[in-house]
Formats: structure tokens, C-alpha cells, sequence
């Protein structure tokens, strides 16, 4: 008997399961606010394949006509087309035999009191506490890593595309190879140059000159663009690096009467208003990986050598439908019964996602130290 399917299946614990999916779902929305949603917000397709436009204009200005006469024709700019397919993204826990009888003996102590598996409100709006609150606690959180899953590889995907302007990924666990390049072939511009080497790097702290690397970065990229970006992101260890260098202690003292010992963030700031470079932002978050050995890797979304311009709407982290989820776009979670000798359930979340770019112009990434 699948005791897990069945009970997850209810009509209340599926309305609950689904309800785990959407406020994960929000949570992590909200939770990137202020990181990447200004930047690269989500968005939802009905179709699996979407065509994404990028564009290489020049905006030539007008000519003056005479009256009566026939406009100039432009062919400045190029264009071309790239097919982007949302891919498929799932991942499932197994219920096995021993969870099996755990929940038989839960939902048959349940029955014989006339209560729920988990936490519940009675009639008169009372909680009344659940046969094995523990176990359904357990199963709704698995729920949520699932939804949750799907979420952060789309995330990972997306900073690997702002670090890089492209993405090249082998799934540790299926082997599927994932390629995604968004970077301009053309020329014209770099805004994906060389690392830092030598007595540059910013672990160098008596040689390096980060601030001048950021004012050049950000001259380049006005260049290109006719408009700074919105904001930089790095590491806190990255920034303190920059904090630490010499040249920015040098800086920060013209800013003084007295040569400054320890930059302050305000200094910092100061210093980077001063010379028309965009405030920076710090982002340590993990996410965890499943490696082809079972073991478990913490892996940064932005690794902490390098720093990475972001421009309101560059991009969009795109999710789409599942025959799953009968058409419709998000992320479905499911529970079935695999097979009956031995009784094993299996939960599982799918969903289709893919980072798109529209304009290569939009990124700027530089390693700024050796990996670490």
C-alpha cells in the first residue's frame, strides 16, 4: 500500500502541499528583492520555445531633409536570432519501506482518534496536534527543498551567465550538458577581460588598484553603452580586499587630513561617488550540489574573485510549462506510487527554466584574484 502517495494525495494535504510550493515559491522572490530581481526578474512562458531577440543597435542620429524628399535609409546595427528552449529541470525523493510503515502507523493512530497526520484546526478554530506532527513536518519540508531546487539551479544557471556571458555545465548527477552563450561574436567591444595577474590581483594589497580597476571597467562599459550600470556586485571577501589595498587607503586620505589606517564603507562610498563608479553590493549565498558521488558541495552563486555589473532588466530567469503540471507554468510537485514489491513513493518536482539575455552590451565580469 503507498501510504505516503495516499496521504499526500487528500484533497487538505495536497490543497497544503501545493500551498508549501507557492509559498516557496513567493519566499524566494522575496528573499531576491533587492539581488537579482531588479536586475533579472522572473517570468513565466505558456510555450516551451520561445524565440529571444538580441539586439545590436546603433542608434545613428536623424538628417536633415528639405521638404517633399525622401528620408535616408539607415541599415546600421545588426540583428540576430537566437532559438532559446526552456529546459527541464526535476528532482525526487524516495519513500521507502521504513517511511512506508511510519506512515501507515501514523495515519492508523490518527484514524482511531479521530485527528490528523499533522497539526490541524478543529471546529471551534482549537489546534489540535497530529498522530506524528514530526513525520509531516518532514514531508512538507521535502516538498519545499523540491520546489526550492528547481529555483536555485535557475539561479545558478543565471549567475554563471552574468559572471561569464555564457553557460557550460555538466549535470553531476545525470551527465546532461547544458550550453548557453549570450556574448556578442562581433567585436568592438571586451567586457569580459583578461584576469587580474600579478602584482595586480587584489590579494595584493600594497600593488593592486582596484579603484582604478572599477573606474576603467565602468569607463569601458559607458563606452559601449552611453550609460553606467545600476550597481556592482562582489564578495565580501573581494571587497574587503579592495578596502585593504594600499591605493585605496591613498585615496580615501585625500579625502582626509590624515592618512587613513582603515577604509571605512562610507570612505568607500565616498570614493566611488567621487569618480562616477555605481555602489557596490556584496553576495555570499550557497547553494548546495549533489556530486556525482553522493557527497554534498556548498558552491558560491557569484564566485568571490571576481565582480559583475548589473543593469535593471537586462535579463529575465524564465520558467515555463510542464505536461506535468497539464500546460501551465511553475513549478508541480507530485507524489506517486514506483512500485509495490518493495513498496517505494516517490515526490518529485519538475519544471522548465532558462536565463535569457537580450543584450550582450549589458554585461561586464572580471576576475579580480586567483580562485580560491
Amino acid at each position: 500500500m503507498s501510504y505516503l502517495t495516499e496521504f499526500l494525495n487528500q484533497a487538505h494535504q495536497n490543497k497544503m502541499a501545493n500551498l508549501v510550493v507557492e509559498d516557496t515559491l513567493e519566499d524566494l522572490k522575496r528573499r531576491d528583492t533587492t539581488v537579482l530581481d531588479p536586475y533579472v526578474p522572473f517570468k513565466t512562458y505558456s510555450s516551451r520555445q520561445f524565440l529571444a531577440y538580441v539586439m545590436e543597435q546603433i542608434n545613428v542620429i536623424a538628417s536633415v531633409t528639405a521638404y517633399g524628399s525622401e528620408p535616408p535609409v539607415t541599415n546600421q546595427g545588426t540583428f540576430r536570432k537566437i532559438t532559446a528552449e526552456l529546459m527541464k529541470s526535476s528532482l525526487a525523493y524516495v519513500w521507502d519501506e521504513e517511511y512506508q510503515w511510519h506512515m501507515k502507523e501514523a495515519m492508523a493512530e490518527a484514524q482511531a482518534k479521530n485527528i490528523s497526520v499533522n497539526v490541524s484546526r478543529g471546529p471551534d478554530g482549537k489546534t489540535q496536534p497530529g498522530s506524528n506532527n514530526d513525520l509531516a513536518a518532514f514531508i512538507f519540508g521535502t516538498v519545499e527543498k523540491l520546489a526550492r531546487a528547481q529555483v536555485e539551479l535557475l539561479n545558478h544557471m543565471t549567475w554563471q551567465v552574468l559572471q561569464f556571458g555564457e553557460l557550460d555545465r555538466e549535470d553531476p548527477r545525470t551527465g546532461v550538458v547544458t550550453k548557453l552563450n549570450y556574448k556578442y561574436s562581433g567585436g568592438g567591444y571586451n567586457h569580459f577581460p583578461a584576469a587580474k595577474t600579478g602584482g595586480g590581483r587584489w590579494t595584493e594589497w600594497s600593488t593592486a588598484n582596484g579603484i582604478q580597476d572599477l573606474y576603467n571597467a565602468v569607463d569601458t562599459y559607458v563606452d559601449t553603452n552611453g550609460f553606467a550600470p545600476d550597481c556592482i556586485y562582489m564578495s565580501r571577501k573581494a571587497l574587503n580586499n579592495l578596502m585593504q589595498q594600499q591605493s585605496t587607503k591613498d585615496a580615501a586620505s585625500s579625502l582626509t587630513v590624515a592618512q587613513v589606517g582603515t577604509v571605512a564603507p562610507n570612505m568607500l562610498g565616498a570614493l566611488l561617488e567621487a569618480r562616477g563608479i555605481p555602489s557596490i553590493k556584496t553576495f555570499d549565498e550557497k547553494y548546495k550540489s549533489e556530486l556525482g558521488d553522493q557527497s554534498v558541495a556548498n558552491s558560491l552563486f557569484l564566485q568571490n574573485n571576481r565582480f559583475v555589473f548589473v543593469k535593471e532588466n537586462m535579463g529575465e530567469r524564465a520558467m515555463g510549462p510542464t505536461l506535468e503540471n497539464d500546460g501551465k507554468a511553475g513549478v508541480y510537485v507530485t507524489t506517486y506510487e514506483k512500485q509495490k514489491v518493495p513498496p517505494i513513493d516517490v515526490t518529485q518536482a519538475v519544471a522548465t527554466i532558462v536565463p535569457v539575455f537580450a543584450d550582450p552590451k549589458l554585461f561586464f565580469s572580471q576576475q579580480i584574484a586567483d580562485p580560491t
